[in-house]
């Protein structure tokens, strides 16, 4: 009865910390399946290939391999990741059957093209190199695919996480978020709970041992002492990551191996809140070009009212004139290459003005700053516009000086004005002043006036 007693108390206690691990490593990924979710829905692999994503995996020891998978629900295509610990590296395993054979067809005209000496050369031998770098990464991954991706029939057979012991792996299955179809499947190493089992089985051994040797009663206090550190980790680790305090973990003073599971504990959730924090930047900003994004725009815009009560809260609304016949004419590549150039002295003029910048999405970019007075407003939306201008990026679809240019729609709030106004009240007005810019003929500055029922726009000058 008593060795039956103790099997009993080691049975219960490795339930507690198996149901307790695989509920914290769930919890662990939630910021990353966030992350994941939102790049499916886009159709984006470059969030998913970032180095900074590479880099959070690298720095979790235990986690030996991810699969993510999943359908955009914008352009309804497949979307294959895979991450190995073996290599140290996340790659695309998916891809259409067509993809190199397009890729190909591609060359082909480009070579076409640089030989017929009736392009640019340098623009062309760099759309040619952009190809042959996608051609040799789809022969990468059809290598790593080859050699390190992994059979999970075996563990979805289960159809849950759980932890298989004769593979000394952890299974874990979260569902995308969102609204997004799709799952992330990842494997962990169990050293830690392994060692964990191991020293429970000796522990009970000497529970059998020394109960033939002593009483019934002081092999329940035994018994106690070993399940009850248990109960009151496992219920602290029930608790919600962000609120956990790694200085009040219980049982981390001990010198066993419930102690050492404690500290285990600690040490996951300093980095669980840490890469929580990095992947939540991630969210913040605009991948390609570095920019914040729409999900920072009210925090941005409250910080500014807060800044003064004196001045003018001022939004610009940018956009670059005719973008879609200049990604026709030029190629996406080169449209990329022209946002980059554009946010850069967007982020410029934000910095000088202590104010922030976004990205909208497509070519649309919005500027936000606090100014001293309307005419200011008028100066900067003109020196932005001349700037962009300056760069003298080639539009062949610009009719007049043939140079990529932007059209800027004005509106102002008081700072008083900031702390109540809704966001979106000032982001529409100056989307009506854009549209009239675009109206009058691009290339041009139009304010949002509330006093005059109207807008005031400025025509293109030189400063």
């Amino acid at each position: 009865m008593i060795g039956g007693l103790s099997i009993y108390n080691y049975q219960s206690s490795m339930d507690t910390i198996i149901k307790t691990t695989i509920t914290s490593r769930e919890h662990s990924v939630a910021a990353l399946v966030s992350h994941v979710s939102d790049a499916v829905h886009g159709n984006n692999y470059a969030n998913l290939l970032l180095p900074a994503l590479k880099a959070q995996l690298n720095m979790q020891g235990e986690l030996n391999y991810l699969y993510v998978s999943g359908n955009s629900s914008i352009s309804q295509r497949r979307m294959e990741i895979v991450y190995s610990r073996e290599i140290g590296e996340v790659w695309r395993s998916h891809y259409p059957p067509n993809y190199e054979s397009t890729l190909q067809q591609r060359l082909s005209r480009l070579n076409s093209v640089r030989d017929s000496n009736l392009s640019t050369p340098d623009k062309v031998d760099y759309l040619i190199n952009r190809l042959v770098d996608a051609k040799s990464k789809y022969h990468q991954s059809l290598e790593f695919n080859r050699k390190y991706v992994k059979d999970l029939t075996s563990s979805r057979a289960e159809d849950k996480s759980h932890i298989d012991f004769e593979k000394g792996l952890m299974y874990i299955k979260v569902p995308l978020v969102n609204d997004v179809s799709g799952s992330i499947e990842i494997l962990y190493g169990i050293e830690q709970i392994d060692k964990i089992k191991q020293a429970f089985i000796l522990d009970v051994f000497k529970e059998i041992v020394i109960s033939l040797a002593i009483s019934y009663p002081l092999l329940l206090t035994l018994s106690y002492r070993l399940s009850s550190p248990i109960k009151r980790l496992s219920n602290f680790m029930k608790q919600n990551f962000e609120s956990i305090s790694v200085l009040q973990v219980p049982e981390s003073h001990r010198t066993d191996e419930i102690g050492e599971l404690a500290k285990s504990f600690s040490q996951l959730v300093d980095k669980v809140t840490d890469k929580n924090k990095r992947l939540n930047e991630l969210t913040k900003h605009d991948p390609l070009t570095g920019l914040l994004n729409r999900r920072s725009l009210d925090s941005s815009f409250r910080l500014l009212s807060y800044q003064t009560q004196e001045g003018y809260i001022t939004c610009f609304y940018i956009d670059i004139d005719l973008f879609k016949a200049y990604n026709d004419h030029y190629g996406h590549l080169c449209g990329d290459e022209a946002l980059m150039h554009v946010s850069k002295v967007v982020s410029k003029l934000a910095d000088i003005h202590h104010g922030y910048a976004f990205r909208m999405g497509g070519e649309e970019f919005v500027l936000m700053v606090n100014l001293t007075s309307l005419e200011e407003g008028e100066i900067l939306g003109e020196t932005l516009r001349k700037e962009v201008k300056d760069l003298n990026i080639e539009h062949a679809s610009q009719a007049k000086d043939r140079v990529l240019s932007i059209s800027i729609g004005v509106a102002f709030c008081s700072s008083q004005e900031g702390e109540y106004i809704d966001t979106c009240v000032l982001l529409d007005k100056a989307d009506a002043a854009l549209y009239q810019a675009k109206e009058l003929g691009r290339d041009r500055v139009v304010l949002h006036s509330e006093t005059q029922r109207g807008t005031h726009h400025m025509p293109p000058q030189s400063l």
